[in-house]
């Protein structure tokens, strides 16, 4: 087995914790930090020859976010957020340092 490096970010950033979002056909990355931001991501093999992470977001927190978890949502449609069936959609749970508990899911884009 081998880890092989597809991208990074050329910023300073100390994580504490990081999982993937996938939404079709597009890879994203979620990432925290120190000072409690969720960082969001994107892969795209077409931009500088894949070599740099794309920033698409950040949001702040105000806890430092230590686990995600990456599930894929249940297929019951609740208020349209539900993933239909086949759906390669996925979301991130996650768990801070205070206690609290929140999900990063993908919307559709207009």
């Amino acid at each position: 087995r081998h880890l092989i490096q597809l991208s990074k970010d050329f910023e300073h950033l100390q994580v504490s914790a990081t999982e993937l979002i996938i939404d079709g056909n597009s890879l994203s990355l979620l990432a925290s930090d120190s000072s409690a931001n969720i960082h969001l991501f994107s892969y795209d093999r077409n931009n500088w020859q894949g070599q740099q992470l794309l920033r698409r977001g950040a949001f702040h927190t105000g806890t430092t976010i230590n686990k995600f978890i990456r599930r894929r949502p249940n297929p019951i449609d609740v208020d349209g957020l539900g993933a239909q069936k086949g759906s390669t959609r996925t979301c991130a749970l996650f768990g801070s340092t205070s206690g609290s508990l929140g999900v990063v899911y993908p919307l559709e884009g207009q």
